[in-house]
């Protein structure tokens, strides 16, 4: 990384190759801690794949919507209504992975953004697409915060350095984010490209299926959006992980800054499209508003 930015991909734990096929295998660590149950669990990529897979501790089941699926597009386009309750659940999940806002302290948002921004750059660099933040939430009362975050309660310590980002819910509560970038290995293939004319045809904007270089300017940009400061921090000074008094940073003393970008990616507003992987999923038609 460059100077005091830390990366959010996701860290390589082992490389082999197995003899039998003569294929290249990779180990990953998991980028989150290992709870069971979350408050809110997403896997973003700033399109219309985003979507949430588990809500107040409840895993939310995948019911796709595909565009050959012509009496399921009929029901929700047309008549306003899903097919089954599952399929409703999984697609209110997705418009709010999509669209709700992220609130963190000012502070916070400009480190997410700024790691954000950097390997975003890095890996239009080097050619790779398709890769989704990971991003794990837990609440807890305002007064457990210092020893949660001790490992006694139910704030571990990240997997990945800086985390959690703690500060104050909207509900009074502290809200813990937790995050990684994963599936970050995808090549911008002859199959991508063709994946790209063909679903082009079919899928609402913003997508998925775009070369790298537009793919990180519309996942950073969309992250911008989506990552709001102005929260109130709650962890008390010094902070307390595993017993190690950290004091916090100032704001002046931060390495972070909002208008930070990584070599050779300038984030955009009005960033391209191109094709969708999964739902043919439209927020802006009034039809599925109908729920």
């Amino acid at each position: 990384m460059s100077g005091d930015v830390t990366s959010l991909l996701c860290r390589f734990l082992l490389h082999f190759k197995r003899p039998e096929d003569g294929k290249d295998y990779v180990v990953m660590g998991n980028c989150l801690p290992g709870y069971k149950e979350w408050h809110g669990l997403y896997d973003l990529k700033g399109c219309r794949d985003d979507k949430t897979m588990m809500e107040h501790g409840k895993p939310i089941p995948e019911v796709h919507m595909r565009f050959w699926n012509v009496g399921m597009q009929v029901q929700q386009h047309v008549l306003g209504t899903h097919k089954s309750p599952e399929r409703e659940r999984y697609y209110l999940g997705k418009k709010r992975a999509f669209q709700e806002p992220l609130a963190t302290t000012s502070e916070h948002c400009e480190q997410i953004l700024a790691s954000i921004r950097y390997d975003c750059g890095w890996l239009a660099q080097h050619g790779l697409m398709d890769y989704s933040l990971v991003l794990g939430t837990r609440t807890c009362n305002l007064e457990e915060v210092g020893k949660e975050m001790n490992g006694e309660r139910g704030l571990k310590t990240g997997r990945l350095p800086n985390q959690p980002w703690v500060s104050k819910h909207e509900d009074g509560q502290a809200i813990a984010y937790y995050m990684g970038l994963i599936d970050f290995l995808q090549e911008w293939t002859p199959n991508k490209k063709a994946a790209a004319v063909i679903k082009g045809c079919f899928a609402p904007k913003p997508v998925a299926t775009i070369s790298p270089e537009r793919y990180a300017v519309q996942f950073a940009t969309h992250m911008e959006k989506h990552f709001v400061g102005g929260s109130d921090p709650v962890v008390p000074s010094p902070l307390l992980v595993n017993g190690i008094a950290i004091p916090p940073l100032s704001s002046s003393s931060s390495a972070f800054s909002s208008n930070w970008t990584s070599p050779k990616l300038r984030v955009h507003e009005d960033s391209e499209s191109g094709a969708n992987d999964s739902d043919n999923d439209d927020y802006s038609n009034p039809h599925k508003e109908q729920l």
